[in-house]
């Protein structure tokens, strides 16, 4: 059973093995000391962030961002790949849709890149459509945007 669970500092270890093995499957790169160094410390740079959990290990996570008190963003969805095609994914984000309807936001954004094609599809089957850039991620090309209302 892979339990959905709240972060917490015990899966701190647990969730930067993940991350440097997960990203490589999509042909990224872990860099915990440049780009990714806001996952060295979850609690200060998410609102709220989950861990798929199985048996200890960490075997996908994704965060939510606030960007304004009107929107929030899904961010560091990740799963690994073979786990992928189970609704692990759908999961995830759906817990960060969830958080945001809770928190009251008006809409969810996230970014990715256009090669994450399994990513985009399950983005879309939830609802999400494409939107004019509104970040500065050198990384994504693509932009969404959920309306909760």
């Amino acid at each position: 059973m892979i339990d959905l669970e709240p972060y917490r500092p015990s899966l701190r270890e647990p969730l930067l093995g993940f991350l440097a093995n997960c990203l490589p499957e999509s042909g990224r790169s872990f860099d915990p000391e440049g780009r990714h160094a806001h996952l060295l410390d979850v609690d200060a740079s998410f609102e709220a962030f989950w861990c798929l959990v199985d048996h200890g290990e960490v075997v996908g996570c994704a965060g939510a961002r606030r960007l304004s008190p009107e929107a929030c963003e899904l961010k560091t969805l990740f799963v690994y790949e073979r786990l992928q095609g189970r609704g692990l994914g759908r999961r995830l984000a759906q817990r960060v849709i969830d958080h945001a309807r809770e928190r009251g936001y008006r809409v969810v954004r996230l970014d990715t890149m256009s090669t994450s094609t399994s990513a985009i599809a399950l983005y879309r089957r939830l609802g999400f459509r494409d939107i004019e850039r509104y970040d500065d991620n050198p990384m994504a090309d693509v932009f969404m945007e959920l309306d909760l209302a």
